[in-house]
Protein backbone atom coordinates (compact mmCIF):
# COMPACT_ATOMS: atom_id res chain seq x y z
CA UNK A 1 0.00 0.00 0.00
CA UNK A 2 0.49 3.48 -0.92
CA UNK A 3 1.52 5.95 2.11
CA UNK A 4 2.20 9.82 2.42
CA UNK A 5 2.91 11.37 6.12
CA UNK A 6 3.04 14.26 7.23
CA UNK A 7 3.43 15.66 10.55
CA UNK A 8 2.69 19.35 11.44
CA UNK A 9 3.65 20.78 14.85
CA UNK A 10 1.28 21.97 17.40
CA UNK A 11 -2.86 21.35 17.61
CA UNK A 12 -5.38 23.01 15.55
CA UNK A 13 -6.07 26.70 16.08
CA UNK A 14 -8.66 27.38 18.16
CA UNK A 15 -10.23 29.88 15.68
CA UNK A 16 -10.83 26.85 13.70
CA UNK A 17 -13.46 25.12 16.26
CA UNK A 18 -17.17 25.05 14.88
CA UNK A 19 -17.63 26.44 18.52
CA UNK A 20 -15.11 29.70 18.76
CA UNK A 21 -16.98 32.73 18.73
CA UNK A 22 -14.43 34.68 16.63
CA UNK A 23 -14.77 37.37 13.93
CA UNK A 24 -14.90 35.31 10.56
CA UNK A 25 -12.31 37.52 9.10
CA UNK A 26 -9.83 36.25 12.09
CA UNK A 27 -11.34 32.64 10.92
CA UNK A 28 -10.88 32.44 7.44
CA UNK A 29 -7.51 33.96 8.32
CA UNK A 30 -7.06 30.71 10.42
CA UNK A 31 -8.29 28.88 7.48
CA UNK A 32 -5.82 29.99 4.92
CA UNK A 33 -2.59 29.24 7.31
CA UNK A 34 -3.68 26.20 7.81
CA UNK A 35 -3.81 24.94 4.27
CA UNK A 36 -0.86 27.20 3.55
CA UNK A 37 1.08 25.35 6.88
CA UNK A 38 -0.12 22.18 5.29
CA UNK A 39 1.29 22.93 1.81
CA UNK A 40 4.55 24.14 2.58
CA UNK A 41 4.77 20.67 4.93
CA UNK A 42 4.28 19.42 1.72
CA UNK A 43 7.27 20.72 0.02
CA UNK A 44 9.46 20.47 3.01
CA UNK A 45 13.10 19.30 1.65
CA UNK A 46 14.50 19.04 4.54
CA UNK A 47 11.35 16.41 5.77
CA UNK A 48 10.55 14.93 2.47
CA UNK A 49 7.50 13.37 2.26
CA UNK A 50 6.21 11.09 -0.73
CA UNK A 51 3.78 12.44 -2.98
CA UNK A 52 1.75 10.71 -5.30
CA UNK A 53 2.20 11.03 -9.50
CA UNK A 54 -1.55 11.04 -9.11
CA UNK A 55 -3.97 12.37 -5.98
CA UNK A 56 -5.28 9.14 -4.50
CA UNK A 57 -8.62 8.34 -5.89
CA UNK A 58 -9.90 6.69 -2.84
CA UNK A 59 -7.61 6.90 0.50
CA UNK A 60 -7.87 6.08 4.57
CA UNK A 61 -6.83 9.18 6.82
CA UNK A 62 -6.05 8.58 9.73
CA UNK A 63 -5.02 11.61 11.92
CA UNK A 64 -2.67 11.49 15.12
CA UNK A 65 -3.33 14.55 17.40
CA UNK A 66 -0.92 14.47 20.00
CA UNK A 67 -1.73 16.77 23.00
CA UNK A 68 1.98 17.77 24.66
CA UNK A 69 2.37 17.37 28.09
CA UNK A 70 2.57 21.26 28.89
CA UNK A 71 -0.72 21.63 26.78
CA UNK A 72 -3.62 23.06 29.27
CA UNK A 73 -6.55 21.69 27.33
CA UNK A 74 -5.18 18.21 27.12
CA UNK A 75 -7.76 16.55 29.04
CA UNK A 76 -10.93 18.67 27.11
CA UNK A 77 -10.62 17.98 23.85
CA UNK A 78 -13.81 17.33 22.07
CA UNK A 79 -12.65 14.72 18.62
CA UNK A 80 -15.45 15.74 16.54
CA UNK A 81 -14.49 19.35 16.94
CA UNK A 82 -10.75 18.55 16.40
CA UNK A 83 -11.90 17.01 13.09
CA UNK A 84 -13.91 19.91 12.15
CA UNK A 85 -10.72 22.26 13.33
CA UNK A 86 -8.43 19.98 11.20
CA UNK A 87 -10.64 20.39 8.16
CA UNK A 88 -8.43 23.46 6.34
CA UNK A 89 -5.28 20.88 6.86
CA UNK A 90 -6.91 18.17 4.78
CA UNK A 91 -8.03 20.71 2.43
CA UNK A 92 -4.40 21.19 2.36
CA UNK A 93 -3.77 17.53 1.28
CA UNK A 94 -5.88 18.20 -1.64
CA UNK A 95 -4.43 20.91 -2.94
CA UNK A 96 -0.55 19.23 -2.62
CA UNK A 97 -2.14 16.69 -4.96
CA UNK A 98 -1.84 13.84 -2.45
CA UNK A 99 -5.89 13.67 -2.80
CA UNK A 100 -8.01 13.78 -5.38
CA UNK A 101 -10.82 15.65 -3.27
CA UNK A 102 -12.16 14.82 0.45
CA UNK A 103 -15.90 13.15 -0.47
CA UNK A 104 -17.37 10.71 1.70
CA UNK A 105 -17.48 8.10 -1.22
CA UNK A 106 -13.35 8.94 -1.37
CA UNK A 107 -11.89 9.26 1.81
CA UNK A 108 -12.54 7.37 5.45
CA UNK A 109 -10.88 8.58 8.61
CA UNK A 110 -9.30 7.20 11.39
CA UNK A 111 -9.11 9.57 14.44
CA UNK A 112 -6.65 9.03 17.51
CA UNK A 113 -5.95 11.28 20.30
CA UNK A 114 -2.83 10.77 22.58
CA UNK A 115 -0.14 12.19 24.66
CA UNK A 116 3.26 13.16 23.86
CA UNK A 117 6.01 15.48 24.52
CA UNK A 118 5.38 17.97 21.47
CA UNK A 119 2.08 18.74 20.41
CA UNK A 120 1.60 17.77 16.76
CA UNK A 121 -0.97 16.09 14.28
CA UNK A 122 0.41 13.49 12.56
CA UNK A 123 -1.78 12.91 8.57
CA UNK A 124 -1.06 9.30 7.41
CA UNK A 125 -3.31 9.06 3.63
CA UNK A 126 -3.07 5.32 2.86
CA UNK A 127 -4.08 4.49 -1.04
CA UNK A 128 -7.11 2.51 -1.18
CA UNK A 129 -7.51 0.40 -4.96
CA UNK A 130 -10.81 1.86 -5.03
CA UNK A 131 -14.02 4.03 -3.84
CA UNK A 132 -16.11 3.18 -0.78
Amino acid sequence: MMKTIVEIPGLPSFDLNPNSRVHWGKKSEAKRNARDIMTAALKDNDNPVFIPDHPYEAAILKIEFVAGFKDRQRKNRDMDNLLASAKPYIDGLVDGGVLRDDTAVRLRYELVYRFGEEAKMIFTVTKKRRRF
